[in-house]
């Protein structure tokens, strides 16, 4: 827990887009970012035998199985998204479509 997820949760949002327009959802925005780096980084850590990370951790001081904390920590991610999404509905300026994933050429459909 660096702190660095509330710094990418902020540097995620254009400057011209008023603060007040993402701050409520940036705790829940730092529990995704956190969840979703542990729960991609575990098979890589699980491999080399680390067992200092977080979800060893919670699992040796829970009555649960690593599996069972991956899975837990992936819940809490997908929550968490859905939250972040349903407060930023609220705010269109902070929704902006960097990435122009909505671009008809850019759909599934069209490149199966």
């Amino acid at each position: 827990m660096s702190g660095a997820s509330e710094a990418y949760g902020l540097l995620a949002f254009p400057l011209d887009v008023p603060m007040d327009a993402y701050i409520q959802p940036l705790p829940d925005l730092a529990t995704f970012i956190n969840n979703t780096n542990d729960v991609l980084s575990f098979y890589k850590e699980e491999l080399n035998g680390e067992s200092v990370n977080r979800i060893s951790l919670l699992a040796a001081c829970r009555p649960c199985s690593k599996g069972e904390v991956l899975l837990q920590l992936a819940d809490v991610a997908v929550e968490t998204h859905d939250n972040v999404l349903h407060i930023l509905e609220l705010h269109a300026r902070a929704t902006a479509p960097r990435y122009k994933l909505d671009d008809p050429d850019l759909q599934l459909e069209s490149a199966l």
